[in-house]
């Protein structure tokens, strides 16, 4: 096809584009979530394409890496791939398997992060590093999915678009190749400048090129006069306005061949091969040349179609498919100068050539099969980390939704606590008959608390002669062990606690001198500490007096203590 002139177009375009970027502006591009995160990549990446130096390509990679190394940050990261293998691309450095591993875990790495729009660009980018490789499921993919994140948000969408068109015409699918050419050049209208015309001209002539293979003769006629109209506003004179005006010719050219006016047909034909020629666009000129010898052929002028046919053979060089439909052409025309070991010759030869193509197919189908086993892989694990993320959102979501419950019950709680007590301050304050009134609510409490109190009272009336330093300490205490019941786990927990902030030191110290601790030594550590006797301590803890004098022997042989030595005033010493 014609993809020589467009390329030689785009590097006209080159020129205009004088900035390079520093490493710090790519992470800044680069560094973006919402939807216009891929505008900012591909300015980025216009940058690299049009300073194509290996040596600043290198040093970028290497700060980019530098400063991944120090900074933990996917998005970066995966850009930075992309980065990478787009310059290897453009600067046509050979791509690595390491290339190939990173953008497949590009690909798990943007589903993780739920991140569709990047996860298309990484669809559309790795066909690139497939090997030939029939890669149309990974360009669908891409599409499908910019479609439905919003194409505004893709400004060379119309790129995916015109790629696939053309995807489509080398599998021979052309009226799939038609739909995409022609949806490329919707988006394109009301684009202006060179490149946008270039790609146009591009466009068109793909499509017209399906028309012709379909044989609807009127839409090839139709699509290459577009072609010629837009040519014209390509540079007047340039090599890219003469190279595209002699294409749009050619077509044309092929229409009147398809209509059999061989009169109108041929000096359009030659002019397109005159063109072509004249810059070395010889796969084009061979089509044209092909063209004229099939008019010759028709008109019964074996010879001149014998030459020119010959030319056409030579011009299509490695073109296969061209080389055959000419070998077989020129079995038809040895055939008509009865030359028939050299019609059998390139029989042959048609034969051998489509022996070759044949196999060639099914290695493509082979491969195709093998990339949609691939891209199936990957969008399974795809589907698996997205249903992963879902999961994991409905957790967060989940104890979120539990912590602002417990907040609010928390608020009114508290806000209820407060009211209450506002309202019996104000009732006391207020009305003697209130006061009366809680007065006995009072009494009724303590009598419900009698046997608590009973338990709890000499406790409290000890720790009420401590130091005055620890007084306010010891009467929040005071009043929070009248609530505990030691005998119960959880009682002792909230006790342990309590003790723990008057006493921060004691445990700690206490095992470092015997270690670590049961729960029942707690226990007696701490009530011994409190300097109660062996009653009140069996009195708080639940068991006989002679338990807790058993336990004192066992906790003062586990201490190493003499027998002279007194376990409560070592005990009493722990926390000095």
């Amino acid at each position: 096809m014609k993809l020589a002139a467009f390329l030689i177009g785009l590097l006209i375009t080159c020129v205009s584009f004088s900035q390079q970027l520093t490493t710090r502006e790519l992470i800044r591009l680069w560094n973006t979530s919402d939807t216009s995160q891929t505008t900012k990549a591909e300015y980025s990446y216009a940058d690299l394409k049009y300073h194509k130096d290996p040596k600043v390509f290198r040093q970028r990679l290497l700060e980019l890496y530098n400063y991944l190394s120090r900074h933990q940050n996917d998005r970066i990261l995966i850009r930075t791939w992309i980065y990478e293998v787009l310059g290897k691309y453009e600067l046509k450095i050979k791509f690595t398997p390491s290339d190939k591993r990173h953008l497949q875990k590009a690909l798990k790495m943007a589903g993780l992060m739920g991140d569709d729009q990047l996860l298309s660009e990484l669809f559309s980018l790795y066909p690139r590093l497939t090997n030939g490789r029939d890669n149309s499921y990974y360009a669908m993919r891409a599409v499908e999915m910019q479609q439905n994140i919003g194409i505004e948000h893709f400004p060379l969408f119309y790129l995916r678009l015109l790629n696939f068109s053309m995807n489509m015409y080398e599998a021979a699918e052309y009226r799939a190749a038609i739909i995409y050419g022609k949806q490329a050049i919707a988006l394109m209208a009301g684009k202006t400048g060179p490149e946008i015309v270039q790609r146009r001209v591009l466009a068109l002539d793909y499509i017209g090129a399906s028309y012709k293979q379909l044989g609807i003769i009127d839409s090839v006629g139709y699509y290459y006069k577009a072609l010629q109209n837009n040519a014209l506003q390509l540079s007047p004179g340039s090599q890219m306005q003469q190279i595209w005006i002699g294409i749009a010719k050619g077509g044309l050219g092929y229409q009147k061949l398809m209509q059999k006016d061989y009169v109108a047909a041929r000096p359009l034909l030659e002019d397109n091969i005159q063109s072509s020629v004249r810059f070395n666009q010889l796969q084009d000129a061979a089509i044209s040349k092909d063209a004229i010898a099939l008019i010759d052929f028709q008109t019964h002028n074996y010879g001149q179609a014998l030459q020119n046919w010959r030319t056409a053979y030579s011009w299509y060089g490695n073109n296969n498919l061209g080389k055959m439909s000419v070998s077989l052409q020129l079995s038809h025309v040895f055939y008509q100068l009865h030359n028939y070991d050299s019609a059998f010759y390139y029989y042959r030869e048609y034969c051998d050539f489509k022996v070759k193509l044949d196999q060639q197919y099914n290695s493509q189908k082979a491969e195709a099969l093998q990339s949609r086993i691939e891209f199936n892989k990957m969008d399974s694990a795809l589907q698996v980390a997205k249903k992963d993320i879902r999961q994991e959102k409905n957790i967060r979501l989940a104890i979120l939704i539990g912590l602002a419950l417990l907040s609010v019950i928390a608020i009114l709680a508290y806000n209820r606590y407060r009211i209450k007590h506002r309202l019996a301050l104000e009732q006391i304050s207020s009305k003697q008959k209130l006061a009366e009134l809680e007065v006995q609510r009072a009494k009724e409490q303590i009598k419900t608390f009698t046997e608590r109190i009973q338990k709890s009272e000499v406790l409290i009336e000890h720790l009420k002669t401590l130091k005055p330093t620890e007084k306010e300490n010891h009467l929040q205490l005071e009043n929070k062990l009248l609530a505990y019941s030691l005998i119960t786990n959880e009682g002792w927990d909230q006790f342990r606690i309590e003790f723990i902030q008057v006493y921060p030191h004691f445990y700690p110290a206490l095992q470092r001198l015997a270690g670590s601790l049961t729960p029942a030594e707690e226990r007696l550590t701490a009530l011994i500490h409190l300097q109660l006797n062996n009653a009140q301590i069996a009195n708080a803890l639940g068991i006989a007096k002679e338990s807790v004098s058993r336990s004192k022997r066992r906790l003062k042989a586990r201490l190493r203590l003499s027998d002279e030595a007194s376990l409560e005033v070592f005990l009493m010493q722990v926390n000095a």
